[in-house]
């Protein structure tokens, strides 16, 4: 299957999908143009990284940073959604309950960021910049599936760390800031190799071999 797929020959599936619309939508695997199918990833890596540089990082009169997350989500053309519990119809959560969940991204979506207003510690979280660092988390999610089709590639680390890594090297997002939240959530804490990972992805490589 795996030749067939790097072929673009027919892996013979056929099946269908609902979207949020109530569309129904007729997928199948037939034959097709893998090159052209796939998405240029140094100009879109590079596109996302200087649309998310290039936005400032600042407090809003309202006293959140709720604003500058919505611009980073925007500058890469992605949307916001605060109906936090509609990711439920899409994906499902595991490791971080709820109510620990700030916010998420989800394949079956994506060209949405999952906002949990409801979270714990949401009161403090948006008011500090732990919010748009939370968010380039998220976006780091978005890039690595779009570079890789799936969240967790396989380089031998926690695609969590590996995405803070992401985010960190590629987004500008705050490494002290988002290794300060991982007491109960190691997974998340990046290292050395999560951060080779990360470079790893950045330059289209989304598996080691086990040889």
């Amino acid at each position: 299957m795996e030749q067939k797929f790097l072929h673009g020959q027919d892996l013979g599936f056929h099946s269908t999908l609902r979207d949020a619309e109530g569309n129904v939508l007729d997928l199948h695997t037939g034959a097709f143009d893998l090159k052209s199918s796939q998405p240029d990833i140094p100009a879109l890596t590079a596109d996302w990284e200087k649309k998310i540089k290039a936005v400032p990082i600042q407090m809003g009169a309202d006293g959140t940073y709720l604003a500058s997350g919505e611009q980073l989500i925007a500058s890469v053309g992605l949307n916001v959604t605060y109906d936090y519990r509609s990711i439920y119809d899409h994906c499902t959560m595991t490791r971080l309950s709820e109510e620990r969940t700030l916010g998420a991204f989800c394949t079956a979506t994506p060209n949405l960021i999952y906002i949990n207003q409801n979270s714990s510690n949401w009161g403090n979280d948006v008011t500090t910049i732990h919010y748009p660092n939370t968010i380039k988390h998220g976006l780091a999610h978005a890039m690595i599936h779009r570079i890789c089709g799936a969240l967790q590639p396989a380089l031998r680390v926690d695609y969590e760390a590996l995405t803070s890594s992401y985010a960190v090297l590629y987004f500008d997002a705050d490494r002290g800031m988002l290794n300060s939240n991982v007491q109960n959530a190691p997974w998340y804490e990046m290292t050395e190799a999560s951060d080779t990972a990360a470079q790893l992805v950045h330059d289209g490589h989304c598996s080691i071999s086990t040889d």
